[in-house]
């Protein structure tokens, strides 16, 4: 079946030329929030439609992280932390735990947390960053700092020193 040009009237073909425009307005924005990476790091990491791989579900995940996509730091936040397919990472969950807690995904920042009172430094270090930055709870977050650096935590150290002169 062919469709000849002469068949359609002017205003079909401006209807159908603004649904053309409206799909690739919906395509962009979709795909500026970091929604398709985060469900292909999904379909990477369950396996769903292929192979399990969570390499590269990092990187979609890493890719929507860096479009602010809360729920992809929240991922990353897991794999860094669990024992199952890569070596787990303390710094690294912590990264991505706070990135999400940053833009309010309140389970990550209840696993920062977790994490640095259990006397984890990474997790000190990122939720002190998080209380001075974004809460600006100087007292707390210089305290956690201090936690961290007794640790060994270099740049903790640099902050406690920045912040107590």
């Amino acid at each position: 079946m062919t469709i000849e040009a002469d068949s359609f009237t002017k205003q079909q073909i401006k209807i159908i030329a603004f649904s053309v425009i409206l799909i690739f307005i919906s395509i962009g924005v979709t795909w500026q929030s970091g929604a398709i990476e985060y469900r292909l790091g999904l379909r990477c990491l369950h396996g769903h439609g292929g192979l399990i791989s969570p390499i590269d579900a990092i990187g979609y995940f890493a890719a929507a992280g860096k479009k602010e996509h809360k729920e992809a730091m929240y991922e990353l936040g897991i794999i860094y932390s669990l024992d199952h397919h890569i070596r787990p990472n303390p710094e690294e969950t912590a990264k991505y735990y706070a990135g999400a807690a940053h833009i309010g995904h309140s389970r990550s920042l209840e696993i920062l947390s977790q994490k640095a009172e259990q006397g984890e430094p990474n997790a000190q270090y990122r939720l002190a960053e998080l209380l001075y930055f974004k809460y600006e709870e100087y007292d707390r977050a210089l305290s956690l700092y201090k936690k961290a650096t007794r640790q060994g935590h270099l740049e903790a150290r640099d902050w406690v020193e920045t912040l107590e002169e």
